[in-house]
């Protein structure tokens, strides 16, 4: 048997004082697809920018039967490493075309005089770039970045491509169409790691995949087997639970206590946290930099929001918020609990059932940390334009209305 492409073994990394991955072990055999799989905040994007060198590290990864943890991000590109960030990061301002050519840029330090002929094969897998060939990068469809965002990675002739989130915010059939691609790249010997939010799709196309959560490997094995596994099925899936708004908080008359009939998650989504909104996350260094003095993990904090505005929260509740599996949430609750921050109290409704409350200290560090992520997100939002803060504050009703 082939040694694998990529193996890792007992990987942290984080922001900071604030530790995101722990001990993390994976491995990714020469031409499969591999797949991450988790809520946001669990770590996948941190957990890609490790391996790529953008953010420090500790544990062993190899690749190629060679360690690479502590080469810089520029020596992993040039042995043929190559990662299609979140956002893209392309060049508005430049055709498509030379977005293309700098994404060769490997290869002409490689000296490859055949490296013009990769483009072709770009144009194949994508013929609508080149179709757009000329027309700048940043004029194009949310579906055409992404093809751009793939080409220019492919560009470098890469052993071992990386893709973060390469579905988000596309229409469904351009996601059909991407997925098509991804697993068309099998044929081309590339091996391929995906975090996906989309865990249908991912687990479709990859041959194994791994569940992270709270920045931990919780579940792994062939994709076919997690796809028909119970617990994914149930928390990933989407066919046992609709996933929806819900703030309703019904009163117990006889003891005049409230218990939560249904979870009030408003506050999860604008706190910097585990499965909180997409632009949040990108604030996450620098929160947890301010935050510091507390010594707590994203997933902390959106437990304890979840608590501040839900008393009596049970357990279940909280998994089910934050679409983790039941027993992942036990040790954090106890952790929280010991450093005084939560307490428990019987469910009025349900006596075996124990409802989680917020100290008064618990209460004291989440306004803390309410008031840094409001006065981050207004730090960001001074630096848009008029219009562009006319188009958030719109959007910022419709969320809070």
């Amino acid at each position: 048997m082939s040694s694998p492409l990529l193996k890792v073994q007992g990987l942290h990394a984080g922001y900071g004082k604030a530790e995101v991955l722990r001990g993390i072990n994976l491995q990714a055999n020469a031409g499969s697809i591999i797949t991450v799989i988790g809520p946001n905040g669990a770590g996948k994007s941190t957990l890609l920018n490790a391996l790529m060198g953008v953010l420090p590290a500790t544990g062993i990864i190899e690749y190629a039967g060679e360690s690479v943890t502590r080469l810089p991000l520029e020596e992993r590109v040039m042995l043929g490493v190559a990662l299609v960030p979140e956002r893209r990061e392309l060049f508005g301002s430049m055709s498509v075309e030379d977005n293309l050519v700098l994404g060769a840029y490997r290869q002409v330090r490689l000296r490859n005089p055949r490296w013009r002929a990769q483009m072709e094969v770009v144009f194949e897998l994508f013929p609508r770039l080149l179709e757009r060939r000329t027309q700048l990068a940043g004029t194009l469809s949310g579906g055409e970045r992404q093809m751009l965002a793939l080409g220019r990675a492919l560009m470098s002739g890469p052993k071992l491509l990386m893709l973060d989130e390469p579905s988000l915010g596309l229409a469904p059939l351009v996601v059909k169409e991407i997925f098509r691609t991804i697993d068309a790249l099998r044929k081309t010997g590339v091996t391929t790691l995906l975090v996906e939010q989309n865990a249908r799709a991912a687990l479709e196309t990859a041959d194994y995949g791994y569940v992270l959560e709270m920045g931990e490997i919780m579940l792994q094995g062939p994709a076919s087997e997690l796809a028909t596994d119970p617990r994914v099925i149930d928390t990933y899936l989407g066919t046992a639970r609709k996933k929806e708004e819900r703030h309703r908080v019904t009163m117990n008359t006889k003891s005049n206590v409230p218990f939560v009939e249904a979870v009030d998650t408003r506050f999860l989504e604008s706190l910097l946290g585990y499965n909180a909104r997409r632009t949040a996350l990108v604030l996450i260094e620098p929160f947890l930099e301010r935050m510091a003095v507390y010594d707590l993990r994203p997933v902390d904090f959106s437990v304890l929001s979840l608590i501040t505005h839900n008393p009596g929260i049970t357990s279940r509740q909280l998994c089910a918020s934050l679409g983790v599996l039941p027993p992942n949430l036990v040790g954090m609750v106890k952790a929280l609990e010991k450093r005084g921050l939560i307490m428990r109290q019987p469910h009025p409704n349900d006596g075996r059932a124990m409802g989680l409350h917020v100290t008064a200290g618990g209460k004291r560090m989440m306004r803390d940390a309410e008031q840094t992520a409001f006065a981050l997100d207004s730090e960001v939002a001074a630096r848009l334009t008029p219009n562009e803060r006319t188009t958030l504050l719109k959007l910022l009703k419709k969320v809070y209305q």
